[in-house]
Order: structure tokens, then sequence, then C-alpha cells
């Protein structure tokens, strides 16, 4: 991952080159999470059509998360991805450290498994790749984003687990460790976002008055 970001900031220089390396990563976010959804819905004895649905966090910010930057071709600076992007990146972060569903099978290269481990990589590294290329600018102006995208995540997750029958979805009913509640994670994520983006935003204020002529 580090090498692909590395090459494509050295080489992609062109708008167009840019594109292409991110179109690319994006589609490869989308058919990793697809066929992530598929390999669970036939987990089991059984094949479950509600498991095509995602209801982890993760697994929904995948999916919108390349679906939108496919979409938004023309302006990945747009409100969403300051939310998406975060939690893409703090995702894919904390799974590669704490990769919790490699236990629901003795091997690796279970299909559930394996592909899972995959979507969160690449979803991770397409969070980096906007940013390390400028198409995304992290900002604290954008500091509402990340309480709408909240809003919007515990609504849909509210909604799978009364409605479409997902068990824990998004993680509200249960925490992801003792003591550790959607709504701590909310806090602690926020605070390490909300303190990143001060500092980014101290350093821009003090380039900006180092510059000659200003």
């Amino acid at each position: 991952m580090c090498v692909a970001l590395i090459l494509i900031k050295k080489y992609c220089k062109s708008d167009r080159a840019r594109q292409i390396a991110i179109m690319v990563s994006a589609g490869l976010l989308l058919v990793s999470i697809i066929f992530n959804r598929i390999a669970l819905s036939f987990r089991g004895d059984s094949w479950s059509w509600v498991r095509l649905i995602p209801g982890t966090i993760c697994g929904v910010t995948s999916i919108v998360f390349s679906i939108v930057t496919l979409a938004f071709f023309r302006n990945r600076n747009h409100a969403v991805f300051h939310f998406l992007v975060y939690v893409a990146i703090i995702g894919g972060f904390l799974v590669t450290i704490y990769p919790d569903f490699i236990g629901q099978n003795a091997s690796l290269m279970y299909l559930p498994t394996i592909s899972g481990l995959i979507h969160h990589t690449l979803s991770l590294y397409l969070g980096i790749l906007l940013i390390v290329v400028g198409e995304f600018k992290p900002h604290i102006k954008k500091w509402y984003c990340l309480l709408l995208g909240y809003f919007v995540y515990v609504t849909y997750g509210l909604f799978a687990a009364q409605v479409i029958g997902i068990s824990n979805s998004m993680q509200i009913e249960n925490p992801f460790l003792p003591g550790l509640y959607w709504w701590v994670i909310m806090i602690i994520v926020s605070a390490v976002i909300y303190s990143t983006l001060g500092v980014l935003e101290l350093i821009r204020y003090r380039i900006k008055r180092r510059r000659p002529g200003e």
C-alpha cells in the first residue's frame, strides 16, 4: 500500500493520471466489499439475503465510500468526504491492529475473512490516496460534517436493526470491547479528528504568515 501511494504521488502528475488511479482504487474497493458481502451471505449452513446488506461501520463505509468516490469525480472535497475519509482511515487502521473478525474461522484464507481484510485495507488506502494526491483537503471549517455523518450512521443502524433485522447493526447494541460502546468510540474518534484538524489549521496559519508579502 505504501509503495503504491509513493509511486502514484511520484508518477501520476497529470489530472488524468490521478483520476485513473483514484477510479481504479475505488473500483477495487467496491468489488472487494461486494465480494465480501456475497461471501458472508453464504456463511453457515444456508444462504441469507440479510447478510448481503452491510451492518457494520466499516462495511457501510466501504460501500458508500467507493460509490461516492466514483460518482463525485469532479469534487472529491465535497462535504460527504469530510466524514467518509476520516472513518475509512481510522476504521481501516483499527482493524489493521485489531482484526476482531479473524477468529471466525481457523484459516486466514476463509473467504469472509480474507475479503474482509482486503476491503478494510483498500478503504484505508483510498482515504490516504485522496489526501496524498490533493483531491481531499482536511479542514476544520467542515467540522459539522462529522456530526452529520454520525447521525446518518446511527439512524441507519437503528433502521437496519429494527426493520431489516440485522443483529447489533452498526455496533449500537453491544460494545466493541468491554466498556467501549458506540458513543464512547464516537467521542474518542471526534477528539482525535478535531485535534488533528486543529493542528493542521495552526500549521497552515503559520505557513501563511511566513510567506513574503503577506
